[in-house]
């Protein structure tokens, strides 16, 4: 069945909102490509999007938030260069592993205590983020191995003869961005670690995180 499609408006928020809490997969845009959510507290919405990705159930996804508040029921520590880094670029390009708190789902960790976590810049996914009111997985909406995709049509053809895909689709247009976004580890402070070069360079991470 093909995806429903919307157009990036505040009722098409709403629209992938009602969606996502009834445990449904959205692509849409962010600040980077398009991405898929869904809502990570719910274990069975988690499991689909994996096999829609084609990727090992047990790997986390990312995580997109809609305030800084939020961290407190997601991570244990947000160290200072973390802080420093969220400060500079969020909303933005930059995803930072934290330490997550304890008890959170081991679909949102891989069980491996760290969540990644980024704040979107993008308007629609801003838009959704407060019509659903926690935090949604961020992940690009391709499978794996595929280039992430900039244009409804490029998700549309990442899913075209498979066996599930998503639900809805808002078309935003075409992204803007050319490079995914950087990946900073910052569970072993005061060092932190790219561990996916993206949009924001590795020597501007390192500048701010280690400003005196």
């Amino acid at each position: 069945m093909a995806a429903e499609l919307i157009a990036a408006t505040s009722a098409g928020c709403e629209r992938a909102a009602e969606v996502i809490s009834a445990g449904g997969v959205v692509a849409l845009p962010t600040d980077t490509f398009y991405g898929l959510v869904v809502d990570p507290a719910q274990p069975r919405a988690l499991r689909r999007l994996a096999r829609i990705k084609d990727r090992p159930s047990h790997m986390p996804f990312p995580l997109l938030i809609g305030k800084l508040s939020q961290l407190d029921d997601l991570v244990s520590s947000f160290p200072v260069q973390a802080q420093r880094l969220a400060q500079q670029w969020w909303p933005g390009a930059l995803t930072l592993l934290l330490p997550a708190a304890p008890g959170l789902p081991a679909g949102m960790t891989g069980g491996t205590g760290v969540v990644g976590l980024r704040i979107a810049k993008h308007p629609t996914v801003a838009l959704t983020l407060v019509a659903v009111a926690r935090p949604v997985t961020g992940t690009s909406a391709n499978r794996s191995g595929d280039p992430p995709p900039r244009t409804v049509t490029a998700v549309q053809a990442a899913f075209k003869g498979a066996d599930d895909g998503p639900d809805l689709i808002v078309d935003g247009g075409i992204t803007q961005a050319l490079a995914a976004s950087t990946v900073v580890d910052c569970t072993h402070p005061p060092s932190v670690v790219v561990v996916r070069q993206g949009a924001i360079l590795e020597a501007y991470i390192q500048q701010i995180a280690h400003a005196s």
